[in-house]
């Protein structure tokens, strides 16, 4: 699932970098000093890092008719930010706008799943959803936002 959000106003409790392929510790380290310069991206005070990195030396695979292209090296950023909160509140909301008019149960009902296994997936998300904003408050009152 692709998500858009305005990252200007939302702050990063921490980021994963995944290098493959021919990725150098030296320019790993150039590349997170200069997105930390540009100040584009914000973490919380209390993340003194904020980045860590992996570095695998295989180069990824092209599958069969892939139309992906074969590279050297490739990046996957795995990134927690205080925006998955309003993220995982508009899934809910989707979810039970559907869930309410009976939309697709028939769907998951054919899969093997029991209708109160949706309300109880959405009650996970609003579980969820309430710790993220637990923990900006928390961050926030002792003075890391």
């Amino acid at each position: 699932m692709t998500v858009r959000q305005n990252l200007l106003y939302e702050k990063y409790m921490g980021c994963c970098l995944l290098y493959r392929g021919d990725a150098m510790t030296k320019d790993i380290n150039a590349a997170i000093a200069a997105v930390k310069a540009t100040q584009n991206i914000s973490f919380f005070e209390g993340c003194p890092n904020g980045f860590k990195y992996g570095i695998s030396s295989r180069a990824s695979q092209v599958v069969g008719n892939s139309e992906l292209a074969r590279s050297v090296r490739s990046l996957c950023m795995l990134g927690n930010n205080s925006g998955a909160r309003k993220v995982l509140e508009r899934i809910c909301e989707d979810v039970l706008k559907m869930h309410n008019v009976r939309a697709f149960c028939h769907w998951f009902v054919a899969e093997g799943y029991e209708e109160m296994e949706i309300d109880s997936a959405c009650d996970s998300l609003s579980k969820i959803s309430n710790h993220y904003e637990e923990i900006v408050c928390y961050l926030n009152k002792r003075g890391f936002g």
